[in-house]
């Protein structure tokens, strides 16, 4: 079975550390969007607001285009992780999925502002778009315009508020059993 675990969260919330620890654990391919992202947008855009979704589309179908060459190449599993904060836009990735046999697998990622300040101090970003100061505005930003989840859809909820081991346990607990 082919399966794409996408993480989901606000901007700092650990998505990337935790995608990339379960990619590790599942041996999975890892996709990093903002590779995408880095040829679709301006780099002086990037940190002053969030992207309009006819922007955000063209750089998730590339990813999702490469996401799909990597299963035609034989990928049982493929993990990526951006705020996919649009319901449209997260429905549309899920459609493209599903009509190529793919099962898509949200996770969530959740924690406090506080929690994000205080690990930032701790661990500066290393090799994401946004700047630690930058990360924290943006967070608030994308609060405003994040759109849940219907409660039926395909998603585990994790805390980032622990340890990484824990989240990433829970995460590959859930995935395995998908």
């Amino acid at each position: 079975m082919k399966r794409l675990s996408l993480f989901v969260g606000l901007p700092g919330s650990g998505k990337s550390t935790l995608a990339h620890a379960l990619a590790g654990r599942l041996g999975a391919e890892i996709v990093d969007i903002d590779d995408f992202k880095r040829d679709v947008v301006d780099p002086t855009a990037l940190s002053e607001g969030i992207d309009p979704p006819d922007v955000r589309w063209q750089y998730y179908r590339r990813a999702l285009d490469h996401i799909l060459g990597l299963f035609e190449n034989g990928a049982e599993h493929v993990v990526t992780d951006e705020m996919f904060h649009v319901r449209e836009l997260r429905e549309r990735i899920e459609a493209v999925c599903v009509q190529c046999g793919i099962s898509v697998l949200w996770i969530e990622v959740r924690c406090t502002d506080a929690e994000v300040v205080s690990h930032l101090a701790v661990h500066p970003r290393k090799g994401h778009i946004l700047s630690t100061e930058q990360t924290l505005r943006m967070r608030q930003e994308v609060a405003r315009v994040f759109d849940d989840f219907p409660c039926n859809a395909n998603r585990l909820v994790v805390s980032n508020a622990g340890s990484v081991d824990d989240a990433v346990n829970m995460a590959h607990e859930w995935v395995c059993t998908r």
